[in-house]
């Protein structure tokens, strides 16, 4: 196991952290920390004739311990150790200030403003995978520093990053992301419409990829672009509503990439929309300040909690200058919550891909998935 100067300076200022600022704090400024484990086990099955390829996997999606809380007034933690893997790596490390109800600063390594799926939970979003241009555009997190406002409905947050973990590269990468929403809550009913804006600038030219992933984690993606780019810009809206047990959603993003020559600017885009429905008598909202579903650990689990959900998703690798393919997917799943901690998912996608030789792909995926969580 391996970590940067970075991640070693982070986390040792989180650790200490979670032990000076205590020490700091008066009687009625008691110290609170709460342990989650959870586990996310995955059994897929993609088989596609027109390429030949048929694979099986039983993986371990993900295996992780966080310890969070509150360390004092207005100040909190979050440190989230991944097991699964290659080696073990910290997802989150972070001290998050509440200036007030209304404003709060967050240092360290956390998710970027960016998407209404990267702001939810791989435990909470609809399907076992996130939408394809989320991976595609390698959208997640960074270490940096953000901060955040909301005021009836509105939130802006905005944040300076710095490396990124997730890339094998050597040159400096500073970027700069904001992220603005506006929703509701009226009874039974909840809405959230938001934009985000993500730009990285690199100080020397950085090879980069672009993957359709196939709505399994395990699985090799059929279309994929690998650009030598100086700059990339990222613009996303999105929008969700949930009225009793039906919920919508929604996000479309393009992604600008500058290379490093004289050719033009390469150009993606991919989205989704899905509709999902309660056939038992639950429900779940919008979380307007966060600008994120809700934890399904909210629903009302007094008895056994069962979801059906569609998505048709897209991603394009195609511009005017290039052609690396298009994907495009239909998805049906089925969520059951035996209670609070355990949730099974079972998921169907059939796949249609354009191939950078322009041929024609037909895929299906298969995917069941248990999550635990503690």
């Amino acid at each position: 196991m391996q970590f940067t100067s970075i991640q070693k300076l982070l986390c040792s200022f989180v650790v200490i952290g979670t032990v000076a600022l205590p020490v700091a704090a008066n009687d009625t400024d008691e110290p609170t920390y709460n342990l989650q484990l959870r586990s996310i086990t995955d059994f897929t099955h993609f088989n596609t004739s027109d390429l030949g390829r048929s694979e099986e996997d039983f993986d371990f999606r993900s295996v992780r311990a966080t310890l969070n809380g509150r360390l004092t007034s207005g100040f909190e933690f979050k440190l989230s150790t991944e097991f699964a893997g290659d080696g073990i790596t910290f997802e989150d490390a972070f001290l998050k200030y509440q200036l007030s109800d209304a404003f709060s600063l967050t240092v360290g390594r956390h998710r970027v403003p960016v998407s209404l799926e990267e702001q939810t939970s791989i435990m909470d979003i609809s399907f076992a995978e996130r939408a394809a241009f989320t991976d595609a555009f390698n959208l997640g997190r960074a270490i940096g520093v953000s901060a955040a406002y909301h005021q009836s409905g509105f939130t802006f947050t905005s944040g300076i990053y710095g490396e990124e973990r997730d890339i094998d590269f050597s040159p400096e990468v500073w970027s700069y992301a904001a992220r603005s929403t506006f929703g509701q809550n009226r009874g039974n009913t909840s809405w959230l419409v938001g934009a985000a804006f993500w730009d990285k600038s690199y100080d020397d030219a950085v090879n980069r990829s672009y993957r359709g992933q196939l709505n399994a984690n395990a699985v090799s993606p059929i279309i994929s672009a690998g650009l030598l780019v100086t700059d990339e810009e990222y613009l996303g809206f999105e929008g969700a509503v949930q009225f009793e047990r039906f919920h919508l959603a929604a996000e479309y993003g393009v992604q600008r990439s500058t290379l490093d020559n004289q050719q033009p600017a390469a150009k993606f885009g991919g989205g989704y929309a899905e509709i999902g429905y309660f056939l038992t008598d639950h429900a779940r909202s919008v979380d307007i300040k966060a600008g994120k579903w809700t934890s399904y650990q909210d629903l009302n689990h007094s008895d056994l909690a069962v979801q059906l959900v569609a998505r048709a998703d897209f991603l394009s690798l195609n511009d005017d200058a290039f052609r690396f393919g298009n994907q495009e997917a239909y998805l049906f799943g089925a969520n059951l919550y035996l209670n609070r901690h355990i949730r099974f998912l079972l998921n169907i996608a059939f796949q249609e891909f354009q191939t950078v030789d322009a041929a024609s792909v037909d895929a299906h995926t298969i995917t069941t998935r248990l999550q635990l969580v503690w």
